[in-house]
Parts: C-alpha cells; sequence; structure tokens
C-alpha cells in the first residue's frame, strides 16, 4: 500500500464542508475568485437543469483558480500554488500537494492516460485468481493445477507493481516537471526539463510526451528515469520561428501532434519510426482529437496523405546542425488500454480530427492519414474538438459552435446502402457565438453559449430547448465520458449534478 504523502492529507478534515440542502480543463488560471454568497449561488445552481444533487462541496479557506476533470479524479488549481484532488463521484477530497517553488502551474495536471483501467483491471483478475485458487485448494489441493494458478497469481502482482509505479499525476511549473502519486499526492520525482516546454505534457505509463518551444520537436521524458529526457520526435521544418504549440496525443500504439507548418504527424511510438504526415493549407493551431467510432460503412475510398518523410532525432542529444539525424529508437511503449485488435476491426475506425487556419475542420483516419471529410468553416479553429457518439463539436475564431455528424455517407437511394463518405462533410447545426459542448444528457446535448448561457440542443437538429444564464459559476467542465455536470465558483463552491425525472 502506498505511503501516505506528507503534503497536508492530515489536514482534509479541516479544508472544507458539505453544503447545506437546498483531462477536460476549464481553460486559463482565473484571477477573480469573488464570492457572491452561498445563497446567491445555489439560486443559480438550482435554476439548471440538473436537479440531481449527487455531491456539493465547500472549500472553507482554499479558493478555485482552475479545475480540471480528468479520469475519476477533479483536480482544483488555487491562487496559493496548491494542486487538490478530489473524487470526483464521492465529491471528497483526496490530498493537497502545495508547489514548493510557490509558482503557478503552466497548464492543467494530467494523468497517465490508460493506467487506472489497467491497474483496474489487473485487480479484478487477482480477484477472480484469488478465487480460482481456493476452489482448486478445496478440490484437489497443492497440486500442479494450483501451482499454475499461483504461478499466475504472482505475474499479475508484478504487473500491478509496475503499473502502479506509473498510475501518477503530471504538471509542469517553470520548467520544472513534476510527478505526484495519483492516489495520495505523495511527490515521486520532480525533473528540471533541458529544454522550454510549449504545451501541456501528455503522459502514458512509462512516458511523458512534451513539446519543446524550440525546433518544432515533441520530447520523450522517461518516467522510469525520473523525467530524463530520451528522444524526441521532430517535424521537417527547421525555421526556428516555427513552433507545436499545441499537446501531443497518444494513441497505441502512434503519438500524433499538429505543427506550425500545418502537418498532422503520426510516429509509431513502439518502432520510432514515421506513419504518416498529412498536410493542411496554413498552419495549425489546435490540439488534434482522437476519436474511436464504432460503425458497421466502408472507407476504402478514403485519400491516402501524400508522402513526406519529415526528420526524426536519435536517442540522447539532438544532432549537430546540418547533421543528418538518425530514426528516432523504438522505446517499446507499454499497452495503454486500448484494444489493437479492436482498431484494426472492419466496423472501428480511429479518427483524428483537427481544425486549421485555413479555416478548415479536418476528419482522418488515424491509421492510415486518410482524409475521410473536410469541412470550410468560414473561420480559423484553434480550440480542440470534442466527439461524443456520432457528433463532434469544435468552435471557430470567429465565434460559432459546429455539431458534424462524425460518419456521413452518400447512400444508395434504392437501397440506403452507403456509397462512401461524403467528402464535404455534414453540418448538423452551428449555434452563433457558441463556445463549447459540456455533455450529452438522455434526450439533450448541453453546450456552452453566449454571454454565459448553457444552451439544451437537440442533439440531431440544433433546435435550442432551453437556456440556463450562468453569472456566478465561472469553472464549467466539458464532460464527454458520462452525465454528470461538474461546476464551481472560484470563491472554493464545487457543484457535481445530473438530470432527473423531474421537469426540466
Amino acid at each position: 500500500m502506498r505511503a501516505t504523502a506528507l503534503v497536508l492529507v492530515l489536514g482534509l478534515a479541516a479544508c472544507g464542508e458539505r453544503l447545506g440542502t437546498a483531462e477536460q480543463s476549464d481553460g486559463s488560471l482565473l484571477l477573480d475568485t469573488g464570492d457572491p454568497g452561498e445563497q446567491t449561488l445555489l439560486s443559480e445552481v438550482r435554476a439548471l437543469p440538473f436537479k440531481d444533487v449527487v455531491w456539493e462541496y465547500k472549500f472553507n479557506d482554499r479558493r478555485i483558480s482552475r479545475m480540471t476533470l480528468a479520469g475519476d479524479q477533479l483536480f482544483c488549481e488555487t491562487p496559493e500554488y496548491q494542486v487538490i484532488a478530489m473524487d470526483r463521484f464521492r465529491g471528497v477530497v483526496q490530498w493537497i500537494f502545495k508547489v514548493d517553488s510557490e509558482t503557478p502551474l503552466d497548464w492543467a495536471p494530467v494523468v497517465a492516460d490508460g493506467v487506472p483501467e489497467e491497474i483496474g483491471r489487473l485487480e479484478n483478475d487477482l480477484r477472480l485468481i484469488n478465487r480460482q485458487i481456493d476452489d482448486k485448494m478445496k478440490e484437489t489441493g497443492p497440486g500442479k493445477e494450483t501451482q499454475a494458478l499461483q504461478k499466475k497469481r504472482a505475474e499479475i502482482r508484478e504487473q500491478l507493481r509496475v503499473a502502479a509505479f506509473g498510475d501518477n499525476v503530471y504538471f509542469i511549473s517553470r520548467q520544472v516537471l513534476y510527478c505526484l502519486d495519483r492516489l495520495n499526492g505523495g511527490l515521486r520525482w520532480t525533473h528540471r526539463l533541458n529544454f522550454i516546454p510549449s504545451a501541456q505534457p501528455f503522459a502514458i505509463r512509462s512516458y511523458v510526451f512534451i513539446p519543446g518551444a524550440e525546433r518544432a520537436r515533441v520530447w520523450v521524458c522517461d518516467v522510469d528515469n525520473k523525467g530524463q529526457e530520451k528522444t524526441y520526435y521532430k517535424s521537417d521544418i527547421t525555421n526556428r520561428d516555427n513552433h507545436i504549440l499545441n499537446r501531443a496525443i497518444y494513441s497505441a500504439p502512434s503519438l500524433f501532434f499538429s505543427c506550425h507548418d500545418g502537418r498532422v504527424y503520426s510516429f509509431n511510438v513502439d518502432s520510432g519510426n514515421l506513419t504518416w504526415a498529412y498536410p493542411t493549407e496554413r498552419a495549425l493551431r489546435s490540439e488534434p482529437l482522437i476519436h474511436v467510432y464504432r460503425h458497421s460503412e466502408d472507407l476504402k475510398s478514403a485519400e491516402p496523405p501524400p508522402k513526406a518523410k519529415p526528420a526524426m532525432a536519435a536517442e540522447g542529444a539532438a544532432p549537430a546542425p546540418g547533421a543528418a539525424p538518425a530514426p528516432a529508437p523504438a522505446m517499446g511503449a507499454p499497452p495503454a488500454g486500448q484494444d489493437k485488435k479492436a482498431a484494426k476491426s472492419a466496423a472501428t475506425t480511429r479518427f483524428l480530427f483537427v481544425g486549421g487556419t485555413d479555416n478548415a475542420f479536418y476528419a482522418l483516419d488515424a491509421d492510415s492519414g486518410a482524409i475521410v471529410w473536410k469541412y470550410e468553416c468560414a473561420g480559423e479553429i484553434q480550440s480542440t474538438a470534442i466527439a461524443k457518439d456520432s457528433t463532434v463539436y469544435v468552435r471557430t475564431e470567429e465565434g460559432a459552435l459546429h455539431a458534424f455528424e462524425i460518419l456521413p455517407m452518400h447512400r444508395d437511394p434504392k437501397t440506403n446502402a452507403a456509397v462512401g463518405p461524403k467528402r464535404n462533410g455534414n453540418l448538423r447545426w452551428k449555434l452563433p457565438l457558441g463556445d463549447r459542448f459540456l455533455l450529452k444528457g438522455r434526450e439533450r446535448v448541453y453546450v456552452m453559449g453566449p454571454r454565459g448561457e448553457i444552451h439544451a440542443m437537440d442533439e440531431m437538429s440544433g433546435k435550442t430547448m432551453g437556456r440556463y444564464p450562468t453569472q456566478y459559476l465561472n469553472h464549467i467542465m466539458s464532460n464527454p465520458v458520462d452525465q454528470l455536470f461538474y461546476a464551481a465558483n472560484g470563491a472554493g463552491y464545487v457543484f457535481c449534478l445530473r438530470e432527473s425525472k423531474q421537469d426540466y
């Protein structure tokens, strides 16, 4: 069992109280953390369509400058340079960590992708095999079959031990990478980066991927070696004025990132090789989104990307100026919960969605780099898309929230059989001055509209079914995972709500 962190855990009982009855981040740090008063805030909350109060919490002496949803936790950052982890299903504070340098986090914290799920599966396997051993001992005693099960149990325990070492939370503050134990907030290690980070990290069990501000590359930091730089993946541009300003995304076995040169890159992390590079028409400033979509359509007609051969760095130091860099080494990335066989299924497509400054929104096949469809939005896109079920949502800088069908198909008018994807995409609806998707309820989706209003929308038609103003809830989470609505006020009030059977 992991040791309890010396990070104010003993003070948790006094840090908050329940209110009376009555890895989506909310963006940049909030400077205004004023308290409107509990009754004023509760009146606003009661007017929302989420009548089922799952839990409410009030920090007595802590304010919230940013809130992030990641896995089964909520992370609250405070102006006093603290990170607070909460169980998002129970509303219980798990731990509090104080940044020793008293500097704010450069970006929201991240959890190692897929590791908590992997640990959950291994724990279930361990419980199952323990029952099998008990049953076998009762039936036959300590024979060969029992010994074989015991050997398998030892293997599962070792896998759990290795996975637990990678079950971490990571964040960067002033060029220092922090690694905390996810369950208790204990500081595992820190590492001063040998490069200037330019975007939020993305972590898996053994590696942390961090874009650098110079020379358009994504660095790979080794968790086993306390964050030491192992290698980097590099685009094919050499101009120092070009950068990667968006987070890289890992989806086994590939690392994806967009670059200022207008290309989306996919590298195989197991081999270190470039898989594909797709060129858009102008610079990319939005983070790519990977979405696994299950369907029964045929995408063979999708166009492959043009061939490209970007340079990659060798392990260790960067190549000397003018030298030809060698291919990046294979790193043997561990599984992160993705099912590779499922990704190859005829009824499953891994989509990569990304918007560009060329006013276009792209839907690519993440495995091949082939374009499935492209939609001209009449406005630059710099925000990250959010996909839920069969719809993907993205905002343009011109101030409109677009809802697209994920896999629009041309169909035979007689048989209704699919005859190929619609290359121009299919816009379901557009909300002027809309900001972002929030969550999908039982019969409608909720989005953040203009002037801080939450709009309840029909997913297919875009018909507005309700509007709910928010004046004091200045931290409202996007949650594409389930139907829980999370919101907070900077003064320390946190709410977890959901729809009920009551009237809206």
